[in-house]
């Protein structure tokens, strides 16, 4: 926005894509580590705790006075969503009817796609404004939302495996009977010990880390190397498709292809939004129908003719807002991209990983090692839930990890 470069005076293209990452670097390393706090504390004590660290980090940017201030809050909030975002898909599963996993996964997909859709709009409502109230609002208002979030999270049913695996069995016979799972889950949940879970609650803090290093380093062992190394690939170029390009700089494409205003971008860019909400629903449901090969071939070779013939166009100069069927094209390849995208390698490379790992790591491991809705449909996760879960989350978490870092 116009105001926040008011603010803090005009950004250098590398100092902009700084302050763009700097959210995501540390939740790659927190990601890490996530597993072992849930497991230790509990998935609703996470999701609190991660949703006040960033309300904490939203609230240092609302009131930020210096850019290094932005910054400091930025980070703070990549601490908070690679705890929270993580630990809600694992909570999800554990609290859904075997039945009911998948839907329930994808409402929460759908909510994170709406939210996506909400971020663009208010910013074109907030643009209207004069000051630095018009780029201080939407932040204030995530701060809020953090914050309700952790005021929430008490009303939360724990999740009954956590609660057996603590001990706590009339607890956890309590929550089951008001989740309302048959007999054959109930039967399940209250037989499973302690060792179910991948990091025991009862061991010392630091011997769980100690043990997730191990793990870490043992995902590069055979006959895991190959697999983890392929994980890491796979979501890595998922992100090095450019889609983190068209959604966080989609307004300023959009005002280089002649949507002349800032407020007019933020609206065609909230357009955009819509599409990739309206294609995650029917992409959801008729992935396994496609198939992962299919899946990753032809929506790859979409989005790498729409980003060269969009990128070629800009190189040349042959973009102008004023004039050319160039900008038109490059509007309409933006909204292409984010349809293709959304459908294809966002939920098919995310299920390919989930179906490459060795069987120690299964589907819930992989919702324990961080599954971050970038995109992503976790059906597929939830669908297996009811597995029982090994002790090895570490390719999935370094796959997910890699993604963040690049």
């Amino acid at each position: 926005m116009s105001s926040f470069r008011d603010t803090f005076g005009e950004l250098s293209p590398t100092l902009h894509g700084i302050i763009v990452s700097s959210v995501l670097l540390p939740g790659a390393v927190t990601a890490l580590i996530t597993g072992v706090l849930a497991d230790r504390y509990g998935r609703t004590r996470i999701i609190a705790t991660g949703s006040f660290v960033y309300g904490v980090g939203a609230t240092l940017e609302t009131s930020s006075m210096w850019l290094a201030m932005f910054i400091i809050g930025r980070l703070l909030k990549g601490v908070g969503e690679g705890l929270f975002l993580s630990t809600i898909y694992v909570h999800v599963c554990e609290i859904s009817p075997a039945q009911k996993r998948g839907v329930m996964a994808s409402v929460a997909q759908f909510f994170i796609s709406l939210g996506l859709v909400l971020g663009f709009f208010i910013c074109y409502g907030t643009s209207h404004l004069s000051g630095s109230i018009s780029w201080r609002l939407p932040i204030a208002l995530q701060a809020g939302i953090a914050f309700a979030n952790v005021a929430a999270s008490p009303l939360l049913p724990q999740s009954p495996r956590w609660l057996q695996a603590r001990g706590r069995s009339n607890d956890a016979n309590r929550v089951i009977d008001q989740l309302g799972l048959d007999e054959a889950e109930k039967s399940e949940l209250q037989s499973q010990a302690t060792e179910t879970l991948p990091h025991s609650p009862n061991a010392p803090f630091w011997q769980s880390v100690r043990d997730t290093a191990r793990d870490l380093k043992e995902a590069f062992d055979s006959p895991f190397r190959a697999r983890t190394l392929f994980g890491c690939f796979l979501l890595a170029f998922q992100q090095f498709s450019g889609i983190d390009g068209v959604l966080y700089y989609a307004p300023i494409l959009l005002q280089m292809a002649g949507i002349s205003s800032q407020t007019s971008s933020f609206l065609a860019s909230g357009i955009s939004a819509i599409v990739i909400l309206v294609v995650t629903i029917p992409a959801s449901l008729w992935a396994d129908a496609w198939g992962r090969k299919t899946s990753t071939i032809v929506g790859g070779s979409l989005i790498f003719i729409l980003m060269l013939i969009s990128g070629s166009l800009y190189a040349t100069g042959e973009v102008h807002g004023d004039r050319g069927a160039a900008r038109w094209v490059v509007i309409v390849n933006i909204y292409l991209f984010a349809a293709v995208f959304s459908a294809t390698w966002a939920i098919g490379l995310r299920a390919f990983l989930i179906e490459s790992l060795p069987s120690s790591m299964n589907p819930l491991s992989l919702a324990s090692g961080q599954l971050v809705a970038r995109g992503c449909s976790p059906s597929t996760v939830c669908r297996n839930a009811d597995m029982r879960v090994e002790t090895r989350s570490s390719a999935a978490s370094l796959a997910q990890s890699s993604n963040w870092v690049c």
